[in-house]
């Protein structure tokens, strides 16, 4: 799946400004069944049909469920860290979201589900653990 930049360019479309926006024009690179590969574009599907599927926006309900009974109460989604200790600072070009060594500064990420959570390396540590036993882990109702 190309990102947003590539479905922009395809698409002669705007900087996308909802998930809806971010996932359309998106195509695997692999038929069904043939080789895995890493496509961060299929993350955002994914949460737009949970979105979808639940009538409520992805990071409310990640939020609910997943990073409050993990007690991650300083993650957040977005790409500004602000005056949050602790929380690990972005860097990037801002909009392509590629590397850089300047922080990439204030932007709203609309293709959260592909990389906006925001967290510290504790918070991050406490998701690894959890997700590592996640078999056995009971989701809240």
């Amino acid at each position: 799946m190309g990102g947003a930049v590539v479905t922009r360019l395809i698409n002669g479309r705007h900087v996308p400004k909802t998930l809806a926006d971010a996932i359309i024009g998106e195509k695997g690179v692999r038929a069904t069944g043939e080789r895995i590969v890493y496509a961060n574009g299929g993350f955002n599907l994914l949460g737009y049909i949970v979105q979808h599927a639940h009538k409520r926006p992805f990071e409310e309900l990640v939020r609910e469920r997943v990073l409050e009974p993990l007690g991650m109460s300083a993650s957040f989604f977005g790409a500004d860290p602000g005056e949050k200790p602790g929380i690990a600072t972005p860097y990037g070009k801002g909009f392509g979201g590629s590397a850089g060594r300047k922080p990439a500064g204030n932007s709203k990420v609309w293709a959260t589900p592909a990389g906006g959570l925001m967290t510290s390396a504790d918070e991050l540590a406490r998701f690894g653990e959890w997700s590592s036993t996640a078999a056995t882990w009971t989701a809240p109702a």
